[in-house]
């Protein structure tokens, strides 16, 4: 079976183990195109799970001119494309993440025997085309119309549904890495064995106040936040992991205002993090207080959860159908400060949500692993009908 998978980039963690799980299951030649070349995007490098990688070319002349690469970028983008898959045939074409060029593409249906397209964040209300959502989604349900699947989690694909309930939908969940490693430390270490190795206080809870160093996680809003409650100074810990997404100036006024809060915190910067460097800190998690501007329900969320951590997000994410299907339990806020007198409340009776961590942990890993998620891949790769949803 000859495979190509159409991504932002062919070392993301997600894209290099979806890879990785795919030759280990299937017979098949795997190509990749990327619109990103990012060899720090992974520690390991991804280019021997794959036979060819494409690379959206940028380095035009009109690329340097803001008003042309505005112009040209998707139309270039979405011939390049176009123009690798041309003189090839595949079996299957997946596109993981529906970006800007890829409405605008003409031949990928031409050119496999079946087509399908992942959503990876909230492209259908968000995407644009030359700064038009308008232009974006009358391209999209034009070009929707040509795949043969539509693949993601439940939730997602009940949203789907309603937007192209002519086309066929499959659940396919992207499997977490890390979720093996976890499952072990659930079973044998306690959360102090992980804090230890974080060297992290174990007399105070930890508090996650974003899983990236991305600024929509509002992190310097949280902080400012808590600096009015002084009771619980010198009973959290403040956990900033700054790994991905982070600009050096950002971090920079993440650290100031962290080391002006008078918190004690433990910031993660300039380094990689292995799959067992991830398990520990999501093991080392008590609280998650998750009130970034949006999220489209990460794999670091969900590996938090399944650590026994207890999330505090809040009402404005899109979260609440995506918690119940997995039969995980969270805790709603209607604002910043209400998730921190939350918090409070967790401090003064943390056995009173001890039974939310333990029932997430039992029901989390297994329905994450890699092992199982690929199956569905595979299934619908092979052609089997009955794994569709609608």
């Amino acid at each position: 079976m000859k495979i190509l998978l159409v991504v932002s980039s062919a070392n993301d963690i997600f894209i290099y183990n979806l890879a990785k799980w795919l030759k280990l299951s299937i017979n098949c030649s795997l190509d990749a195109f990327e619109l990103n070349s990012s060899s720090s995007a992974h520690q390991e490098d991804s280019s021997s799970l794959f036979d060819n990688i494409g690379l959206a070319s940028k380095n035009k002349w009109w690329m340097k001119l803001k008003l042309f690469r505005f112009v040209f970028s998707p139309i270039s983008f979405s011939k390049q494309l176009d123009g690798f898959v041309s003189q090839k045939r595949y079996d299957v074409i997946h596109i993981q993440g529906v970006w800007s060029y890829i409405p605008l593409t003409q031949k990928l249906k031409s050119n496999t025997e079946k087509l399908f397209v992942s959503f990876w964040g909230n492209e259908h209300l968000m995407g644009k085309i030359w700064s038009s959502h308008v232009i974006y989604d009358y391209k999209l349900k034009k070009f929707i119309k040509s795949v043969d699947g539509i693949t993601g989690a439940t939730a997602r694909l009940q949203i789907m549904h309603k937007l192209f309930p002519q086309t066929p939908l499959y659940e396919c969940r992207l499997g977490i890495a890390s979720l093996d490693q976890i499952e072990i430390l659930n079973k044998t270490y306690t959360k102090d064995n992980s804090k230890k190795y974080w060297h992290m206080p174990t007399n105070k809870t930890s508090v996650l106040i974003g899983y990236s160093g991305k600024r929509i996680h509002n992190h310097i809003e949280i902080i400012h936040e808590l600096k009015k409650h002084v009771d619980l100074y010198d009973k959290i810990h403040l956990l900033a992991p700054m790994t991905r997404g982070a600009t050096t100036s950002y971090i920079k006024e993440v650290e100031m205002a962290l080391s002006m809060s008078g918190y004690s915190y433990t910031l993660i910067k300039d380094k990689f993090l292995s799959d067992d460097e991830i398990a520990r800190l999501r093991h080392s998690t008590d609280i998650v207080l998750q009130f970034a501007q949006n999220d489209a329900y990460s794999r670091s969320i969900i590996e938090s959860i399944c650590a026994g951590a207890i999330m505090i997000y809040g009402n404005w994410i899109n979260y609440k159908d995506l918690l119940a299907n997995d039969n995980f339990e969270a805790i709603e806020a209607n604002s910043i400060s209400d998730g921190i007198r939350i918090l409070e409340n967790y401090i003064v009776s943390p056995e009173k949500y001890t039974t939310i961590g333990e029932r997430n942990t039992s029901v989390g890993c297994k329905q994450f692993l890699w092992s199982e998620c690929i199956k569905d891949f595979v299934s619908i790769y092979k052609g089997r009908k009955d794994v569709e949803v609608f």
